[in-house]
């Protein structure tokens, strides 16, 4: 009994503590609240509740009076937008809700007091009046307006008013007179309208035109005198003007010299005057082409000099015309010696090659230009050789379209050995069959520079060919083809 009402009492005690225990948490305090000094609960609002302060939101941030996820503190963001409060968006179109964007003026083109909704100030619309028409000596020249580049634009086609003056009201042409002062010159005003022909009304004779002008077929600001002007230029007809370069005078003002001297080519020089010298690039010479030497035509400089350019080869092809180097070939004639024809691609190349009657590249049989290294003479062997142990040395250069990092590979029944730029990039020169193909180590080439190439080849016994193919990153892997080869 004793030992019973000991266990009872322990029990009791270790709840009363655990409740004791429990008395200490306080199970109501809201998540995200606090206690301010007093001792009272402060509840913080969640995102998209009005605010005033910082403190007042779970997250620290009261912005636009609005509890936010974040800072938001972007030109033309907000956390208010009505769609998704309490998280920074692009403020919508048309606000400006903290005043960021400033309204600089349609005269600037620049920033018209709104954001544009997609998180930048607005700037004024592509043709808003920048600039307004304005209207003086009878001349009127259109508003200017913006342009999708944030440019204030003037348009550069004007518009006479002759014989009427302008408005000073509306910066327009009148179109009726009350008095003469509403008409230009000697016009006058009658039954409310000013006498005379208007600025680029087409005439016979001065006395028709309000200016007493009559140049080049129509009324004229003035009388308009000089073979480089004229009053009947587009765009500018009725105001004297000067004639575009490169275009002939009205008259025979401007003496024509012959192309080959560079001097002056009987046109006007859009100043007014007659142009000095022949433009550059206009042609002083002509071109020629012999066998496979090309010379380019002579152009003059701008400046009076006739420039002859430098002498240009052919390269691999002849001459196509008295002008031109050929580009494609028909045949051996089309190419200049010592390349060859490769007839499947119309292209002008290959290598030189030697061959020997002996394994070891000696003891010379006979000398050709080959297109590519690409043969397959099956149990036979090249015209003039024997059957069985002979070998070829192909060399020349090699030309890349693109520079690059380029790996060769070959095959070949028995043996060769590859050098491009005197490096030995394959080293098999031991009786094997083609199968599997050889691969070298890489080297980098440049585009369009020509480099050194030797390949060398022999046959022991039984059947003979050998290949030669290339490939790099921009190159497809093929045999190299006659028009990346030029004999040597």
């Amino acid at each position: 009994m004793r030992a019973a009402s000991w266990g009872l009492s322990a029990v009791v005690a270790v709840v009363g503590l655990a409740l004791t225990a429990m008395a200490c948490v306080n199970l109501s305090y809201p998540p995200g609240a606090s206690r301010n000094a007093d001792g009272g609960l402060v509840l913080h609002l969640p995102n998209g509740q009005r605010c005033n302060t910082a403190s007042e939101c779970q997250n620290g941030f009261c912005v636009d009076n609005v509890c936010c996820n974040e800072a938001c503190a972007g030109k033309c963001f907000t956390c208010a937008r009505a769609d998704s409060p309490g998280f920074c968006s692009m403020a919508e179109k048309d606000t400006d809700r903290r005043n960021e964007c400033d309204d600089l003026g349609p005269g600037q083109c620049s920033t018209d007091g709104v954001c544009d909704g997609q998180g930048n100030c607005e700037t004024y619309a592509q043709g808003t009046v920048c600039k307004p028409a304005l209207c003086d000596l009878a001349i009127v020249t259109p508003a200017s307006r913006c342009d999708d580049k944030g440019t204030c634009v003037t348009p550069t086609k004007k518009e006479s008013c002759s014989p009427f003056n302008c408005s000073g009201v509306t910066q327009m042409c009148l179109t009726s007179c009350e008095d003469s002062l509403s008409c230009v010159g000697a016009n006058q005003c009658v039954n409310n309208t000013c006498g005379a022909k208007a600025f680029g009304t087409t005439c016979q004779a001065g006395t028709e035109c309000a200016s007493g002008f009559c140049v080049d077929g129509v009324c004229c600001t003035s009388d308009c005198t000089g073979g480089c002007r004229s009053c009947n230029i587009k765009d500018s007809v009725g105001i004297c003007t000067a004639i575009p370069a490169g275009v002939a005078p009205k008259d025979a003002s401007c003496p024509t010299m012959d192309a080959s001297t560079c001097q002056q080519d009987g046109t006007c020089d859009g100043a007014g005057a007659c142009r000095l010298f022949y433009p550059a690039g206009a042609v002083c010479g002509p071109a020629s082409c012999s066998t496979a030497t090309l010379h380019p035509a002579s152009t003059c400089d701008g400046k009076g000099k006739c420039q002859t350019p430098a002498v240009v080869t052919c390269g691999s092809y002849t001459c196509g015309s008295t002008t031109a180097c050929r580009t494609t070939c028909g045949g051996d004639a089309d190419c200049a010696s010592p390349s060859v024809c490769q007839l499947s691609t119309t292209t002008c190349g290959g290598l030189t090659a030697q061959f020997f009657r002996q394994t070891n590249l000696t003891d010379l049989a006979y000398t050709h230009t080959d297109p590519w290294i690409n043969f397959n003479w099956g149990g036979g062997a090249p015209m003039g050789l024997n059957v069985d142990n002979f070998s070829i040395r192909w060399r020349g250069k090699i030309t890349a379209r693109f520079s690059d990092t380029y790996t060769f590979y070959s095959g070949s029944d028995d043996g060769e050995r590859l050098y491009v730029n005197g490096q030995l990039l394959i080293d098999r020169y031991v009786r094997h069959a083609s199968v599997p193909e050889d691969v070298s180590k890489t080297i980098a080439l440049t585009a369009g520079q020509p480099t050194d190439i030797v390949f060398e080849y022999f046959e022991n016994g039984g059947d003979a060919n050998v290949y030669l193919s290339w490939q790099s990153a921009h190159e497809p892997k093929a045999v190299v083809p006659t028009s990346a080869l030029s004999p040597q």
